[in-house]
């Protein structure tokens, strides 16, 4: 048997098996370029199945029939497998156009030429060769974006068949065989794409089950940032609904006590009157006045307490020194036991907020501080601001009074929750309104305090100025 037929068959097993091969691939990754390779390696086996029977001639020309199927299947190969290598390397769209234009162009022309006889063996093995030589320069682009990819190596197989070709062409050997000095250059480029093409699915489909992983994760995170924010709006919710039954009952107590007393003590008037006892009548008609004034109060904190939870905030700038000196002034005067002295700790800051809102929570801090520390032997009662790390400033209103146990903290802002009912009147909403005017301004609140050693209210408001320098400014109001 001819040595250039065994070479054939040996070219029909390799070529073969990476045909096999691409296409078991191809029905793995779903690839283009995996299906076009398959077909071209297909091609390049039919090539040698035509070498391996006799139909691969050496003469000049390929007009005859079985060189000019042999020399079809060799373009198509080429053809296919340049197609291919286009998808592999992934290309720029525009350049990936471009190239299979061109590609399918130069194997129309040749097939053309073919058909004309004008085509010889040499022509055809330049069309080859340069083909291999665009199979080179694709992967020298590749192996500048993927470094240490085998990409190299596919580089210089495909250089091989170019640089033996322009060896026979300066007379160094003979073109005979040309075509089965194919074999090697093929089938490192086949077997190196195909390693490197699993290697990069690999990695792809490592990286999609990364990012899948991530994905997941990031829905367990959301899922259970939904499942406490659930938990959160429950709990807020079923304390709401608590504290809507507690507001019902303590409503529904402290109006009923007023209203039955001035029911009653009306009658006993009308008795009075009926008797000519004017002193008397005069008497109850006093208590009917004290009783609806309660009412009234009540009534009206109630609505201060709406109040405090509807509409918009509207911020402006708050002279907060100004209006804190103003608010002293008019709680004093109301008061019958007002402390000796209201001390303003330095100029405090101006505040962006709703200058109403802020009045109200001014006045309620100060009449409690007042109101509580009346019995003390010196009444005294001051506000402040101060800056935290962060550089939020906290206000503090503090009276040397009663105080509170640690305990009692949580009872401070309960609605109708009253410390010291015993001893001081009141009906246990001005703490409430201050905390949700404070937090719709986006603060906190918070209260310190022992029995017998007075107590401190904190709160913060968001967009303030800086504080000024501590100096210390006093304002003194005569009882």
């Amino acid at each position: 048997m001819p040595l250039d037929e065994i070479m054939a068959l040996v070219g029909v097993a390799v070529q073969g098996t990476l045909a096999l091969l691409m296409l078991v691939v191809w029905r793995s990754l779903k690839a283009r370029w995996t299906l076009l390779l398959s077909a071209g390696f297909f091609a390049i086996t039919a090539q040698y199945c035509c070498v391996a029977v006799g139909h691969y001639t050496t003469g000049a020309a390929l007009s005859a029939p079985p060189a000019a199927i042999n020399a079809v299947f060799g373009l198509l190969a080429h053809g296919l497998i340049t197609w291919g290598l286009i998808d592999y390397v992934d290309l720029p769209a525009a350049w990936s156009r471009r190239l299979r234009q061109g590609t399918l162009m130069v194997f129309g022309v040749a097939l053309i030429a073919l058909a004309c006889g004008g085509l010889t063996r040499g022509e055809t093995i330049g069309i080859i060769v340069a083909f291999m030589c665009g199979w080179a320069v694709l992967f020298g682009w590749a192996q500048r974006r993927e470094p240490r990819a085998g990409h190299g190596i596919v580089m210089l197989a495909a250089l091989v068949y170019p640089a033996a070709m322009l060896a026979a062409f300066n007379g160094w050997f003979s073109l005979a065989g040309a075509g089965i000095s194919l074999i090697v250059p093929h089938a490192v480029l086949g077997m190196t794409i195909l390693t490197t093409g699993l290697v990069r699915a690999q990695a792809s489909s490592a990286r999609e089950l990364a990012a899948r992983h991530e994905v997941q994760a990031e829905l367990e995170r959301t899922n259970q940032s939904l499942e406490l924010r659930v938990a959160l709006r429950t709990a807020q919710l079923r304390e709401t609904i608590a504290g809507l039954e507690s507001f019902n009952r303590s409503v529904s107590h402290d109006l009923r006590g007023p209203l039955g007393g001035i029911t009653g003590v009306s009658r006993m008037a009308r008795e009075a009157l009926g008797r000519g006892d004017l002193t008397a009548a005069d008497r109850l008609l006093a208590a009917i006045a004290r009783q609806s004034e309660s009412s009234t109060d009540l009534v009206t904190s109630l609505l201060q307490l709406a109040r405090s939870a509807e509409g918009a905030v509207e911020r402006r700038t708050v002279h907060t020194d100004a209006l804190v000196r103003e608010v002293a002034d008019l709680v004093i005067g109301a008061t019958a036991a007002a402390p000796q002295v209201v001390a303003i700790e330095g100029e405090l800051p101006d505040l962006q907020a709703d200058p109403a809102l802020v009045r109200q929570v001014f006045a309620n801090l100060l009449a409690n501080a007042v109101k509580f520390s009346a019995s003390a032997d010196r009444p005294h009662v001051e506000v402040g601001a101060a800056r935290e790390p962060d550089g939020t400033v906290v206000f503090h209103v503090r009276d040397n009074g009663i105080g509170f146990a640690e305990a009692q903290v949580r009872e401070l802002f309960v609605p109708f929750r009253r410390l010291h009912a015993d001893r001081f009147e009141g009906h246990g909403i001005g703490l409430t309104i201050v905390r949700r005017i404070v937090e719709r301004h986006g603060g906190r609140l918070w209260a310190e305090g022992r029995p017998g050693q007075g107590a401190t209210f904190y709160f913060s408001f968001e967009e303030h100025e800086r504080v000024e320098s501590p100096a210390v400014a006093t304002l003194v109001v005569d009882k």
